[in-house]
């Protein structure tokens, strides 16, 4: 008869073990990633869709419209997605100038030497 609280048992049901197995099934197999992601979105946005079909009045500036809640809703999250690829690409820019700034840097440091 097996030990219940046998060390193999305790091994495979710690968290580090579990999170590893994780891991590495989703580095052999990132297109079922891919595809439960794409999935779970697909889903999120048709509720989203059925959820706010309601209309809703924006005002904004000189701008005053109706439009159901929900494309509002996705062109709020357009702006926000288009807002955060920009300020990557604006960080990213930064760090690529820095490095070019430290490595003429250098390089003018090991001529004067």
């Amino acid at each position: 008869m097996p030990d219940v609280g046998s060390a193999d048992e305790g091994a495979a049901s710690e968290p580090m073990t579990i999170v590893a197995r994780a891991l590495k099934s989703a580095q052999n197999n990132p297109f079922r990633i891919g595809m439960a992601l794409g999935t779970i979105i697909t889903v999120a946005i048709v509720l989203l869709i059925v959820q706010n079909g309601e209309s809703a009045q924006l005002d904004w500036l000189v701008f005053h419209f109706r439009a159901p809640l929900w494309i509002m809703l996705m062109l709020t999250m357009a702006a926000g997605a288009v807002v955060w690829e920009m300020s990557k690409a604006s960080w990213h820019r930064s760090r690529r100038l820095r490095s070019e700034r430290l490595d003429t840097l250098g390089a003018f440091r090991g001529i004067n030497r």
